[in-house]
């Protein structure tokens, strides 16, 4: 994937996948704007960058949904399990003693 060169078809996928983050990133910001049918604009942002994003991942295939994919679940596994040794106060060392068969 490295080395492999860019087809129209996946140009149009990254460029539709800027347009889908900057859809995600406006979208708590427009309530903060004054222009009128706030909420109709707000919901045409939110459902038209879904379906904007469902096209993005046709486009771009398999490989980079493994990747964007990959990529939420470190970051919010990584999230969830600070959180939870925090809470319980116990270490990594714990957890592997609790993995080990007796």
């Amino acid at each position: 994937m490295k080395n492999e060169k860019l087809t129209p078809k996946k140009k149009l996928g990254f460029i539709l996948l800027i347009i889908v983050i900057s859809c995600w990133i406006a979208a708590p910001i427009l309530p903060f704007f004054d222009f009128p049918h706030k909420a109709i604009m707000i919901t045409t942002v939110l459902i038209g960058g879904e379906i904007l994003f469902v096209i993005t991942i046709a486009l771009l295939g398999k490989e980079y949904w493994d990747k964007i994919k990959k990529s939420f679940l470190r970051i919010f596994t990584t999230q969830k399990k600070k959180t939870t040794d925090e809470q319980t106060g116990e270490t990594e060392e714990a957890h592997r003693e609790d993995e080990k068969p007796e």
